[in-house]
Order: C-alpha cells, then structure tokens, then sequence
C-alpha cells in the first residue's frame, strides 16, 4: 500500500466515524445540525485523527480501535 491509498483508506475510517457522530439529529435543530455538520466536513479536518490512527498503529494498536476520538 502506496501513501496515498494507505490515506485515503484512514480517511474513510475518520469519514465513517464522523458521520456516525453526526448522524443523529435528534433534538437538535436542523440548521444547527447542518452548520455542525458543515464545520466537520469540510476539508482539512482529518490530518489529526489519521495521526492519531497513526500513532495508534505504531504502537501496535488496531486502528478502529481508536475510533471514536
């Protein structure tokens, strides 16, 4: 596994984990739900969680294991 598919695959780990975090929107109004989701999922917010997957592996760890954050 190249780099880049190794940080597309951690990514899709972060994205999933995210997108269970934010998926319920219960009791939360529909804009805020929507800015909420708007300030996660826009671009840039995902080098610190695939470090954290990162460190995670390099100890020996399974990187699902760290999810959530």
């Amino acid at each position: 596994m190249n780099v880049e598919e190794y940080l597309a695959s951690r990514r899709a780990l972060v994205d999933a984990a995210l997108e269970r975090a934010l998926a319920a929107a219960d009791g939360v109004p529909p804009r805020l739900h929507e800015a909420m989701r708007y300030a996660v999922f826009s671009g840039g917010k995902r080098v610190r969680p695939i470090l954290t997957l990162m460190a995670c592996e390099a100890s020996g760890g399974e990187p699902q294991r760290a999810l959530p954050f």
